[in-house]
């Protein structure tokens, strides 16, 4: 429990807060395409499904989630999104592919760690 605590502090003590003022239109089109390919529109089909949401497309305090950590990215550094969210871990290649930012599950999140951990990066 002690070293948790120390980690959480480590990580307090190292926040940044900002305010965002992003547009989330790049992300409503990307959702957009997707609708155009089979596979990828009965993904949303089946999120729709499970979420119990009108539409296929996601909600849009998540398409501005995903604008705000575009906003974060920059160029040369990578950005690791955590979530646990469909709309984000079932389009993770696609995302990163066309964003930059990289979606990582909160389930695979302890493997993440230990890799980092091993390549000598700070966590």
């Amino acid at each position: 429990m002690a070293k948790c605590r120390g980690r959480l502090k480590d990580l307090w003590d190292r926040l940044d807060i900002r305010t965002l003022k992003c547009d989330a239109t790049a992300v409503k089109m990307f959702y957009q395409a997707l609708l155009k390919d089979p596979p990828s529109k009965a993904k949303l089909e089946k999120l729709k499904k499970n979420k119990g949401r009108k539409g296929l497309m996601p909600e849009d305090s998540d398409m501005s989630i995903l604008s705000e950590a575009m906003t974060l990215k920059s160029n040369n550094a990578d950005l690791h999104f955590i979530s646990k969210d469909g709309d984000f871990t079932c389009f993770a290649n696609e995302i990163e592919d066309r964003f930059g930012v990289k979606i990582l599950a909160v389930q695979d999140l302890i493997q993440f760690t230990i890799k980092l951990e091993s390549s000598g990066s700070q966590v």
